[in-house]
C-alpha cells in the first residue's frame, strides 16, 4: 500500500508540474461566447453568408474551372434558398401583419441598420438582382427600404434608434453609425437608388443625411469650421466621437462621397474632406489611431471594424473617387497619402512573428489574434491586397513578406477540415484560442475568411490559384454551407462539428499520463490481489 501511495504522489507531482508549465506558457484565454442562434442579417447571419456566396459565384476563374463545374450550380441552389428564407423570416407586428423588416433574432427587437437589420439585407437583395436579373429581388429591396422610412417618427428628417420594438415607435437614442444607425441606412438607400434611379430614394437619403448634419457638432480645423459626427444623439445630449469605420466617422467618408456623386452637390464632398482632415489630425506620430480619442485607455486596434484598416479604407475613398469634383487640394491629397503610408507601416510593425505565431494582434495591448474579416487578420490581408490599387506606393519587401505570411497562417491555422456523415467539411477557428465551435458568418466567420483566401490566391497566382490552396478548398466551402443550411434557408451562426479535429499536443500528453495512472492502479491491484 505504501508503494502504491508513493506512486500516486509521483504521478500527481508530475501532473502538477506539467499542467503548471502549460498554464505558464499559455494563460487560460477568455473564450468568446458560443452562439448557435439564427440571425437573418448581414454581419452574423444569413444575409452575410449569402453575400459571400454571391461574391464567390461572380469570381473569375471559379466559373471557368471544369473540375469545379458543379460549384456554380450548387451555389445557385444555396443562394436561392437563402434569399427566399431571409424574405420569409421578416417580422410580424402586433396586428399579425407581415412587414418588410427583420428582428435581430427571433423574439428580439428590430435593429434597423447594417449589422442585423433591413439595411444590410437590402444590400444582399440588390446584389442578387444584379447577378440574376430577377425583378423579385429588387422589389424586396424596395419594400424593405420603404418600411425603414415608414418606421421613423420624423419623416422630414428621418433617423433611427439603436433598436425598437415591434410597433413603429422609433424613439430613444438615435444612432449615427454604419452598424446600427443612420449611415448604414443611408448607404443602402443610395445603393438602391443607383440601381432603380427612383428619385424617391435619393430624396430619402438626402433628408436622412441632413438630419445627420444637423445633429453633428461644429469643429475648427486650421480656421475651417465644419461638422464631426457623434456616435449617438438623444435630445441635446451628444456622445463621444469615434474614428473607426463601422461605428465612427471614417465610414461616413465613402457614403458622403456616394451622395455627392448622386446629387452633384459638393456640400457632401466638402463634408467628407473635412472629416478626413479631422481624422488625419488625430493620427499618432507612430502612424496609428485610437478608436476612441476621448477615452483614458487609448487602444489602437488593427482591424477593419474598429481599427486602423477601416480608418485608412475610409481615407482612401477620397483619392480614388472620380465622379464628382471633390475639393481636394494637392496638400490634402499628400496628407492622405502620407497618413495611409505611415498607418500601413505601423500596421505591419504590429505583426508578431516568432517560432509559434505569425499574427496581427487585435490591438496594441493584446498578444492574441482574431482571424475574421471584420475583427481580424482576414480583413487586414484584404487591405494589404487592395492597397496597391489606389495609387499609393507602399511597396516594400517587409509588407510583401507580412502579407504572404498572413495568408499562409490563415489557411493553415484559421481553417481546418473534418468529415461528418461521409461529407468533407471545413471549419473555422475565430481566433488563436481555437474555439470548439465553427462560426459560419461573413463578418466574423468562415465565409469571409475563406473568400479572402481565395481572393489572395487568385490575386497572387491567377489561374494557378488552386496550387496554393487545398485541392478541395472550394468544394469544402460549398459542402459546408449546404450541409449546415436549415430547411428554412437560414443558418445557425455557429456549429459544433462532430469531428476528429486535431487536439493540442498537451491534451494527448495529459491523456497519456491519465492512462498511465490507470495502468498503475491496475498493476498495483493485480499485485495485491490473492490467487
Amino acid at each position: 500500500m505504501g508503494q502504491f501511495f508513493s506512486n500516486m504522489c509521483v504521478f500527481f507531482i508530475i501532473l502538477f508540474l506539467f499542467t503548471n508549465n502549460i498554464s505558464a506558457q499559455s494563460p487560460v484565454p477568455i473564450i468568446p461566447s458560443e452562439d448557435d442562434r439564427i440571425y437573418p442579417g448581414l454581419y452574423w447571419g444569413a444575409a452575410g453568408i449569402t453575400k459571400g456566396l454571391l461574391e464567390l459565384r461572380s469570381m473569375p476563374h471559379i466559373n471557368d474551372s471544369l473540375e469545379n463545374e458543379f460549384i456554380p450550380f450548387k451555389l445557385d441552389e444555396i443562394i436561392t434558398k437563402s434569399l427566399n428564407g431571409i424574405w420569409e423570416s421578416r417580422m410580424q407586428n402586433f396586428n399579425n401583419q407581415t412587414i418588410s423588416s427583420w428582428q435581430k433574432v427571433s423574439g428580439a427587437d428590430i435593429y434597423p441598420s447594417k449589422k442585423y437589420g433591413a439595411a444590410g439585407i437590402v444590400d444582399i437583395f440588390i446584389e442578387a438582382y444584379l447577378i440574376y436579373n430577377n425583378d423579385t429581388y429588387l422589389q424586396w429591396a424596395e419594400s424593405a427600404i420603404n418600411e425603414l422610412y415608414a418606421q421613423v417618427q420624423h419623416f422630414s428628417l428621418p433617423h433611427w434608434p439603436y433598436a425598437y420594438p415591434f410597433s413603429r415607435s422609433a424613439t430613444g437614442i438615435y444612432i449615427t453609425d454604419i452598424s446600427f444607425g443612420s449611415l448604414g441606412i443611408i448607404d443602402s438607400t443610395l445603393n438602391l437608388y443607383m440601381v432603380n434611379k427612383n428619385t424617391t430614394y435619393l430624396n430619402y437619403a438626402i433628408n436622412a443625411t441632413q438630419w445627420l448634419y444637423n445633429i453633428s457638432y461644429d469643429t475648427d480645423i486650421d480656421g475651417e469650421i465644419n461638422k464631426i459626427i457623434p456616435w449617438y444623439q438623444n435630445d441635446e445630449n451628444y456622445s463621444i466621437t469615434y474614428t473607426s469605420y463601422t461605428q465612427g466617422n471614417s465610414g461616413a467618408i465613402p457614403i458622403l462621397i456616394k451622395l455627392a456623386n448622386a446629387t452633384n452637390d459638393v456640400k457632401w464632398a466638402d463634408w467628407a474632406t473635412f472629416i478626413a482632415k479631422w481624422i488625419l489630425n488625430l493620427q499618432n506620430t507612430d502612424g496609428s489611431w485610437v478608436h476612441n480619442p476621448h477615452s483614458t485607455v487609448l487602444t489602437k486596434y488593427t482591424n477593419f471594424e474598429l481599427g486602423i484598416v477601416g480608418i485608412m479604407e475610409g481615407l482612401i475613398h477620397l483619392i480614388s473617387e472620380e465622379n464628382v469634383s471633390i475639393n481636394l487640394t494637392d496638400d490634402l491629397k499628400y496628407q492622405i497619402i502620407d497618413g495611409v503610408q505611415k498607418g500601413t507601416n505601423w500596421l505591419v510593425s504590429s505583426f508578431i512573428s516568432n517560432d509559434t505565431h505569425n499574427i496581427f494582434p487585435i490591438h496594441d495591448l493584446s498578444q492574441y489574434a482574431k482571424y475574421s474579416l471584420y475583427e481580424g487578420m482576414s480583413g487586414i490581408t484584404k487591405y494589404l491586397r487592395m492597397i496597391g490599387n489606389h495609387a499609393i506606393d507602399i511597396s516594400s519587401s517587409k509588407i510583401s513578406s507580412v502579407y504572404m505570411a498572413s495568408f499562409d497562417w490563415l489557411k493553415n491555422n484559421a481553417i481546418y477540415y473534418y468529415e461528418d456523415g461521409g461529407i468533407n467539411l471545413m471549419g473555422f477557428y475565430s481566433s488563436t484560442f481555437n474555439e470548439k465551435y465553427s462560426d459560419l458568418s461573413y463578418a466574423y466567420g468562415l465565409v469571409g475568411c475563406a473568400l479572402e483566401l481565395i481572393y489572395i490566391a487568385v490575386y497572387q497566382f491567377g489561374e494557378n490559384y488552386r496550387n496554393y490552396l487545398d485541392p478541395d478548398f472550394l468544394s469544402n466551402i460549398v459542402n459546408t454551407v449546404e450541409y449546415y443550411q436549415l430547411e428554412n434557408g437560414l443558418w445557425n451562426r455557429q456549429n459544433y462539428p462532430n469531428s476528429s479535429i486535431e487536439f493540442p499536443p498537451q491534451i494527448f500528453a495529459l491523456s497519456a499520463l491519465l492512462i498511465s495512472f490507470i495502468g498503475l492502479i491496475v498493476y498495483q491491484y493485480k499485485i495485491k490481489k490473492p490467487n
